[in-house]
């Protein structure tokens, strides 16, 4: 499994006025490809060019050396001078060594001693984190060399070709990208393999971060390197199947992170991902991945492939995985108390016509050291089968997540390694999710499986007013944090249920009701200072609000949200009405009143 992506929830526009100002229409909160732009996208044959074959899965894997958080890298041995050497080759300030990657080193030349082959992609994740890297791109190579006796480590370091360094350096001129690299030579009688590991150098964690406190709490604070961020984000594992976001601290503004995760009752370790998004982006790039303990817990000493999805499901056809996968998936949802997930034919279509440009380009990224940005044809792609423009029923938030599997050809090891994970998990175990999407690849020339899935929530209900209760408890709670007195909340307003179901049906845009409910408002308290705000987004959780709602003194309010979808848009999103007043006076509406009382 290589590059895993996942959709972010892109905020709304805000509006905020008196009675009489009006508003521009409704404009999607997520702008997407349009069907006509995903239809320019020309397709993409899947060769074996597309995936990371050769190596070898095994079963387990006991580990010999030592292992922890990234320190100094200590190398004594005749094979120090070569990465010296490559550190040289490369251009300036590019490559940085670390004593992980060495420790990762080590165990790659034990494996490959071993098993005359090199490990699989989970063996490589998993190893690399153990060792203390919190790099989730990690390419190995390695050699062996068959000595006659007696010739020395020394002897055979003095006989590398003179361009070896060169050749080990050059994928990073074609670069910007900061790598860290480890090396380690292991012997065995008269045979010696030679491991070099190479990682994208994306984040830099504090070695504190790798154990929970007794609560099982893990507070993972570091810093992103090179890559232009708005926001980063963190998924933890739970159990065997479950995934929940870490919350981050706001105060810590990026490049800088601080994430704090709950663990799970009963497991002694948990994988950590890390994603970060760009400004005016929807995709988030999986920056990190950490390997977490819970408080007296030692790291694993054993590798174990991961299993957990049923039993195996040979396929020979695109449409035999799609139909095996789904089936699959629904299993482990089903064991994971989670409700099934519905296949859209036609969506699937699309990811599959789209499946060879993903996997292409994720492949030229994580297994040929090609530690390039995706391009914007990629970008456009996941964007586009993100939309689900053919999916029935309105789309209230959704998930892509690309994969590939070499060596085999059983569906459920591709499930396996999706979730092992919590980027995987994130999508195809999504408790909100209702349908899913298969892009399948099934190379003729090659034994590999590569997928496109894409998830997706619906507006199910009309029924919001959990949704305004969150944004409530959370003006409440950030003007309590303030020292300001929490607001009186105020219901009944007459007319804006009656309005909102208008805007939910489609027959009166937002800004439309919102500016009748705040006219009427304040023609019926007159000399009272009313202010209205709408909100259109994706997400009523992560509103950011504006200093209208801080002000002094007590404050009542009206909070009302519904959906709706913006004309040309993909998918449906929220609106959120506020009404408030600082100004003291009745609270609460009498229904039995005069229509033409106050309101509040």
């Amino acid at each position: 499994m290589k590059w895993m992506a996942a959709g972010l929830l892109a905020m709304g526009a805000v509006g905020c006025a008196g009675a009489g100002q009006t508003y521009a229409p409704s404009k999607p909160a997520a702008v997407f490809p349009s069907r006509a732009e995903l239809e320019a996208i020309a397709p993409k044959e899947v060769t074996a060019e597309s995936f990371d074959l050769g190596n070898v899965q095994v079963e387990t894997w006991n580990y010999g050396a030592a292992a922890g958080p990234d320190g100094p890298y200590e190398d004594t041995s005749p094979w120090a001078p070569i990465l010296g050497q490559i550190i040289q080759a490369a251009p300036p300030g590019q490559l940085r060594l670390s004593g992980a990657l060495r420790c990762a080193a080590e165990e790659t030349a034990r494996f490959h001693l071993k098993h005359g082959s090199l490990p699989s992609m989970s063996w490589r994740r998993f190893t690399a984190a153990r060792c203390g890297s919190p790099s989730p791109n990690v390419m190995i190579l390695s050699n062996t060399f068959d000595l006659p006796e007696g010739v020395t480590d020394a002897q055979v370091v003095a006989r590398m070709p003179a361009n070896f360094a060169y050749e080990m350096a050059k994928p990073l001129h074609s670069t910007s990208r900061h790598v860290t690299a480890g090396l380690a030579a292991v012997r065995d009688g008269k045979r010696l393999a030679v491991g070099i590991v190479f990682a994208r150098d994306t984040v830099q964690v504090d070695a504190s971060s790798y154990r929970a406190d007794a609560q099982r709490r893990v507070t993972v604070r570091g810093t992103l390197v090179g890559e232009p961020a708005e926001q980063i984000s963190g998924l933890i594992n739970l159990g065997r199947y479950g995934v929940a976001p870490c919350e981050a601290d706001r105060e810590v503004a990026p490049p800088a992170f601080e994430l704090s995760c709950q663990m799970a009752e009963g497991d002694k370790w948990a994988w950590i991902d890390l994603t970060a998004r760009a400004k005016d982006r929807v995709l988030s790039n999986q920056v990190g991945s950490v390997m977490v303990l819970a408080a007296g817990e030692e790291l694993p000493i054993q590798y174990g492939a991961p299993r957990g999805a049923g039993a195996p499901s040979v396929v020979r056809t695109p449409a035999e995985f799609r139909s095996a996968l789904a089936s699959r998936l629904n299993a482990v949802r089903g064991a994971a108390r989670l409700s099934p997930l519905q296949l859209s034919a036609e969506q699937s279509t699309i990811n599959e016509r789209l499946v060879g440009v993903l996997l292409d380009t994720e492949s030229k990224d994580a297994a040929k050291g090609n530690w390039s940005d995706f391009g914007s044809t990629a970008d456009r792609a996941a964007i586009g089968v993100m939309a689900g423009w053919e999916v029935r029923g309105l789309i209230r938030d959704g998930t892509v997540f690309v994969a590939s599997a070499p060596e085999t050809r059983d569906a459920t090891a591709w499930l396996d390694f999706a979730i092992e994970h919590p980027m995987g998990r994130a999508t195809l175990l999504a408790p909100e999710s209702r349908v899913v999407a298969i892009g399948p690849a099934v190379p003729k020339s090659a034994n590999a499986l590569g997928a496109v899935v894409t998830t997706y929530a619906l507006f199910e209900g009309d029924d919001h007013s959990a949704e305004a209760e969150r944004v409530f408890s959370a003006i409440s709670s950030a003007r309590t944090q303030r020292g300001l007195p929490a607001p009186v909340r105020l219901t009944n307003v007459p007319g804006l249920a009656e309005q909102t179901a208008l805007v939910r049906a489609g027959k009166k845009a937002p800004s439309a009701a919102f500016h009748e409910t705040l006219e009427y408002i304040a023609e019926h308290l007159p000399g009272e200072r009313i202010q209205g705000l709408s909100f259109e987004t994706l997400d009523v959780n992560r509103l950011i609000f504006p200093k209208e709602l801080f002000r002094a003194g007590p404050m009542q309010l009206v909070v009302e949200v519904t959906h709706h979808r913006a004309p040309g848009a993909a998918w449906g999103q929220y609106v959120v009405y506020m009404f408030l007043r600082s100004s003291a006076g009745k609270a609460g509406y009498d229904a039995r009143a005069d229509g033409h009382h106050a309101a509040f």
